[in-house]
């Protein structure tokens, strides 16, 4: 099994930190929306995909030929991705947050908002309950954010104290 060092550095060169919008029903059929902590790390190679499967156990999807938007493209190379989320993407983050170098406030976001949001989220029953207007706010800022830092080519200064 590799080290923690090695699969922060897998995850801060193929791996992505994402926040999904999700949308849930109250038991009164109001709707209101979810933000969903979760990573991801494909490859062509897939002994990289397995690297981080045989640490985290998850989801693995072999997509063929994978072209922009969903088109199949005979010029694309097949593709291997590793996904996790909800618990296991937070949990992932905590473990690795003490080695990411360029992705950190990426994880922060991500393991704040799964530990926030996404587990204390339901009543007893496991039903969706209303969320206080501090932690829509929250997760407002959060998703505008991870998608700012997940844009190709753009440089984003940190907002993590002592972070350049």
């Amino acid at each position: 099994m590799q080290s923690l060092e090695y699969l922060a550095g897998l995850m801060d060169g193929e791996g992505t930190f994402t926040l999904k919008g999700c949308q849930s029903t109250l038991a009164d059929g109001t709707r209101i929306r979810r933000a969903v902590p979760g990573l991801k790390m494909s490859n062509t190679d897939k002994r990289l995909v397995d690297v981080m499967n045989e640490r985290w156990p998850s989801t693995i999807v072999f997509l063929q030929n994978p072209g922009r938007n969903g088109s199949n493209q005979k010029n694309h190379k097949n593709i291997w991705l590793w996904e996790a989320n909800t618990t296991t993407a937070t949990v992932i983050c905590e473990q690795l947050m003490p080695f990411l170098v360029s992705k950190k406030e990426q994880a922060l976001i991500v393991m704040t908002m799964g530990k926030i949001g996404g587990v204390r989220n339901k009543n007893r029953k496991g039903r969706a309950r209303a969320k206080p207007d501090w932690l829509l706010l929250l997760e407002d800022f959060a998703v505008n954010r991870i998608r700012e830092l997940n844009k190709r080519g753009v440089d984003c200064p940190s907002l993590i104290h002592g972070e350049t």
